[in-house]
């Protein structure tokens, strides 16, 4: 089988998950890893027998480099995505596409002048319960649906929230970073919203600096008169464990959706149920994480090798970005946003 030679640009993290996935893929190679972490990298480079670069350039300047995989903080991805592609070097990065709309537009744009895949890591759409939601939707599972729900809600341990307490370099907070993942998967199973209202909360932990949002919640309505809401917070000490569910109200009944399961409840009190296994055992949500991580990797050297367009590609994460910067306007104004007012230049 061809295997796509990969480089990895990011290897603390969030990057820890996506080298194990590398590790368990048999349609992936990794030759080269790049961090600033001289000590951290190095220790990886040892273990995994791949060259190691502290200069991001040097990794993607690698003629054996076929494509990247890029974990690092949201300030830096404008360059190296641009870099990356100029170097014709396809990109799966982590979430969010970018800090804005404008700067996500600037990347998709890049990536298709130069003719790579740009796929984002939305490993949500590649697990076991939330990929099987548009199926039965299409198949008119709950009949219409009029009201879409979406939490994300859990603490990040500690004072602050590292450099994602600044909103210049980390761009939000608890909305474009894990509220990114319930917006993202919104717009994959009933599409874009018209107009959008959103509110902010800074107070989830007393006496710490930061200027990112704590709490957010976003009031969403749909052409079609479907209304729904986001509620993403990363600052909620009695969420344990963490809360990541999404519900879907319609005509037949409602659906119910996290990590582990799906529940349908139907009109008539009928239910059915659809569990997440991992060789027929209960899995953990690690492995869980690690099985979508890996489904996901596999997509994208697919995508590569066979030249097809990533479910999750640059282009399908602008609608994501165009929600999310609608939802920071209107904090920013105290109103209602269209989103047919998002665009490039504004």
């Amino acid at each position: 089988m061809e295997k796509l030679h990969v480089g990895q640009i990011g290897i603390g993290g969030m990057g820890k998950w996506h080298l194990r996935a590398i590790s368990k893929s048999d349609m992936v190679e990794l030759v080269a890893i790049c961090d600033i972490n001289r000590e951290l990298l190095n220790k990886k480079a040892r273990e995994l027998g791949v060259e190691a670069y502290e200069d991001y350039k040097d990794l993607l300047e690698n003629r054996n480099v076929e494509a990247c995989v890029v974990v690092l903080p949201h300030w830096l991805y404008p360059e190296v995505v641009s870099y990356a592609a100029k170097r014709g070097v396809h990109i799966l990065k982590e979430k969010p596409l970018a800090r804005t709309f404008r700067e996500a537009k600037v990347m998709v744009d890049a990536a298709e002048a130069a003719g790579i895949k740009l796929m984002v890591a939305t490993q949500r759409r590649y697990a076991e319960t939330f990929s099987r939601v548009p199926e039965l939707l299409r198949a008119g599972e709950i009949g219409d649906v009029f009201i879409v729900r979406g939490h994300y809600i859990f603490n990040i341990p500690g004072e602050d929230f590292g450099w994602r307490s600044w909103r210049k370099k980390a761009g939000g907070g608890a909305l474009l970073d894990p509220g990114y993942h319930i917006v993202d998967l919104l717009v994959w199973y009933v599409g874009l919203p018209v107009s959008v209202y959103c509110v902010m909360g800074y107070k989830g932990k007393p006496g710490a600096k930061y200027d990112t949002e704590d709490s957010a919640i976003v009031v969403m309505k749909y052409e079609n008169g479907t209304i729904g809401y986001v509620f993403s917070s990363w600052a909620s000490e009695n969420s344990k464990p963490e809360e990541e569910t999404i519900m879907l109200h319609g005509t037949k009944g409602s659906l119910k959706v996290d990590w582990t399961g799906l529940q349908i409840h139907y009109v008539d009190g009928y239910e059915k149920k659809y569990t997440a296994l991992l060789d027929y055992e209960k899995p953990s949500l690690p492995q869980l994480w690690d099985r979508a991580l890996l489904r996901q990797l596999n997509h994208f050297a697919r995508c590569v090798l066979e030249d097809k367009e990533p479910l999750s590609s640059g282009k399908e994460n602008l609608m994501t970005m165009r929600v999310i910067e609608a939802a920071y306007r209107s904090e920013a104004t105290g109103s209602p946003v269209a989103l047919a007012t998002i665009k490039p230049h504004t």
